[in-house]
């Protein structure tokens, strides 16, 4: 399983690369694991220039999080390990649907990233948009 996990960050890593961002970012993280919450919730892809506008307002939200920045430098690694590598599971698993559909699968990844973009963003999923924009809640 740790393997498995390590693909996943691997995977991120790639991620990082691809559009510019800075390695172990937490506010990426925050974008991949909202990204992939969305993904599952929607059971729909999500276009790749949609992520970096999506990064931007998750740094100016850590940037004046109080609590974040009473953290320190191990437990950020652990934040942006434990978010990304989420983020890419439940991409992944969604890209996976796509192939090879699954309905009880695609029921609980409705329900997961349902709950995960609840309890991060405060306001119900449905009402969650992610665009070429950003972040949008109507």
């Amino acid at each position: 399983m740790r393997t498995e996990f390590r693909k996943l960050l691997d995977g991120f890593r790639q991620i990082e690369k691809q559009f510019g961002l800075p390695p172990n970012d937490v506010a990426s993280a925050v974008a991949a694991f909202l990204a992939g919450s969305y993904m599952g919730y929607r059971n729909a892809n999500f276009p790749d220039e949609h992520f970096k506008p999506l990064v931007a307002p998750m740094r100016e939200a850590l940037a004046t999080d109080a609590r974040f920045a009473q953290t320190g430098h191990a437990e950020r690694q652990d934040m942006f390990e434990q978010l990304a590598t989420l983020g890419m599971l439940m991409a992944t698993t969604q890209i996976g649907l796509q192939r090879q559909p699954n309905a009880g699968i695609e029921a609980r990844m409705r329900q997961t990233g349902k709950a995960y973009l609840e309890a991060v963003l405060k306001t119900g999923a449905e009402r969650v948009r992610l665009t070429a924009a950003g972040l949008r809640v109507d």
